[in-house]
C-alpha cells in the first residue's frame, strides 16, 4: 500500500484503491454531507482515439463533460530502430506511439462522504470505465475503426486523478487512486522440470488444441479481465462444442456416419437428450442415470448457453435460483459445473470406445 502523502496547500493524496481507508482518512476535513460534490477525474486511455476535442458524453449512469487529448510519446521505443519519428501502426491499438489522455467531470448528488467513502471511491473506477466504453464505443461507431477495443477493469486505466471540489468553504484537495494496491506479488522461480516436459511432449505432438479447449481458456482469460459477459458466452459455447466433439467420438468410434450427421445438426437440448439417450440409454436430464448434481450442471450450462448467446442477459433463473453470472462468484460457480458435466461425459465416453 502507498503512504499517504499530504500537501496542505493542494491536499496531493495516494489512495490505494483496495484500501477504502486511505480515502477515509483523507476526508476527514470534509463536511458530513454534500449535495452536489463537482469530481474531476483524469486518466489514460491504453491507446489513442486520436482525438482533441470537448464535448458533452451521456451514458446510462451520468452525463459527463468531457475533454479528450492525443499525447504522442517523445521517444518511441521499436526495436531495431535507433530513431522513430512520425510513423503509426495500422490498425494500432498499442500505447507505444501515442495515447488518448481522458478529463472527465461529473457531480455526485447527496454524498456523506465519511459514511460513503467505499461509495465515493468504487465510483471513480465506475465512472472511468463508464466515460471510456462510452467514447470508445463512439469511436468504433463514428470511424469503423473496429480495432479499438472495450475495457473491462480499471486495472487498464493504471492510475487514475481525482479532483474534488467540495465547495462552502471547505478546502478542495486532490489525488490519485492506485489501481495497482494488491496486485503484485514476489516473482515466481522458473518452472520445474516436469512442467517444461508437459509442454514440449505438447508441442511436439502435432495435435491441434480442440477448438473446445481453445474456448475454455478464452473463458478463462476474459474471467481474468473481469469482462464477464465475454467469459460466460465462451463457457457456454466450449461446453457446446465439447459435448458435440465427445459424442463425435462415439460416432467415429461405431463408424456410423448417420449417428454423426444428427450430432452436426442438433441444437443443445438434442444433443444432452436425444443424442444423448442414443448413445448412453439415457438423457442426460436423467438424474437416475446421471445423478442429480450432473443434471443440475447440465441444465444450468444449457440455460446460460441460451440466455447469453439469445439475449447478453447473464442473469439466470433456474428451478427457483437465481444466479447473476456478470459477479464473478457466480461465474466461477458456473465453470465448476462445466467440469462436473465434462468429466462425467468423457468418462462415459471413453467407457463405450475401449
Amino acid at each position: 500500500m502507498r503512504q499517504t502523502l499530504i500537501d496542505e496547500r493542494r491536499r496531493l493524496i495516494w489512495f490505494d484503491a483496495k484500501n477504502p481507508q486511505t480515502f477515509k482518512d483523507a476526508s476527514k476535513r470534509m463536511a458530513d454531507r454534500i449535495s452536489q460534490l463537482p469530481i474531476k477525474i483524469e486518466f489514460d486511455l491504453p491507446y489513442s482515439l486520436r482525438l482533441d476535442v470537448l464535448c458533452r458524453v451521456r451514458t446510462n449512469i451520468r452525463e459527463y463533460q468531457i475533454r479528450l487529448s492525443t499525447i504522442y510519446n517523445e521517444n518511441p521505443q521499436m526495436p531495431g530502430a535507433d530513431h522513430v519519428e512520425n510513423i503509426e501502426y495500422v490498425h494500432d491499438n498499442t500505447n507505444i506511439f501515442a495515447y488518448t489522455h481522458v478529463q472527465a467531470e461529473y457531480a455526485m448528488a447527496d454524498v456523506d462522504i465519511q459514511a460513503d467513502h467505499r461509495q465515493v471511491i468504487d465510483a471513480v473506477n465506475t465512472v472511468a470505465l463508464d466515460v471510456s466504453n462510452a467514447i470508445i464505443s463512439a469511436a468504433r461507431s463514428s470511424f469503423k475503426e473496429f480495432h479499438y477495443y472495450s475495457l473491462f477493469s480499471a486495472d487498464q486505466l493504471n492510475n487514475i486523478g481525482i479532483e474534488v471540489h467540495p465547495g462552502d468553504g471547505h478546502r478542495p484537495w486532490s489525488g490519485m487512486v492506485d489501481n495497482f494496491g494488491g496486485g503484485f506479488t514476489m516473482r515466481r522461480p522458473a518452472r520445474d522440470t516436469g512442467a517444461v516436459g508437459v509442454f514440449c511432449r505438447t508441442v511436439d505432438s502435432g495435435e491441434e488444441l480442440p477448438i473446445s479447449d481453445q474456448l475454455f481458456f478464452d473463458a478463462n482469460a476474459y474471467m481474468l479481465a473481469n469482462n464477464n459477459l465475454m467469459a460466460a458466452a465462451n463457457l457456454a459455447i466450449s461446453f457446446e462444442t465439447l459435448l458435440a466433439r465427445e459424442l463425435s467420438r462415439v460416432a467415429t468410434h461405431r463408424s456410423d456416419t448417420g449417428l454423426q450427421n444428427d450430432i452436426d445438426s442438433a441444437s443443445i437440448n438434442e444433443l444432452g437428450t436425444k443424442i444423448g439417450k442414443a448413445i448412453f440409454g439415457a438423457s442426460m436430464e436423467n438424474a437416475t442415470s446421471w445423478g442429480p448434481d450432473f443434471v443440475s450442471a447440465y441444465r444450468w450450462l444449457r440455460t446460460i448457453r441460451n440466455k447469453v448467446l439469445h439475449k447478453a442477459e447473464t442473469v439466470v433463473t433456474l428451478d427457483g435460483q437465481t444466479k447473476d453470472f456478470s459477479q464473478k462468484s457466480d461465474l466461477k460457480w458456473l465453470f465448476e459445473k462445466r467440469s462436473i458435466v465434462a468429466n462425467e461425459v468423457s468418462r462415459r465416453v471413453e467407457a463405450l470406445i475401449i
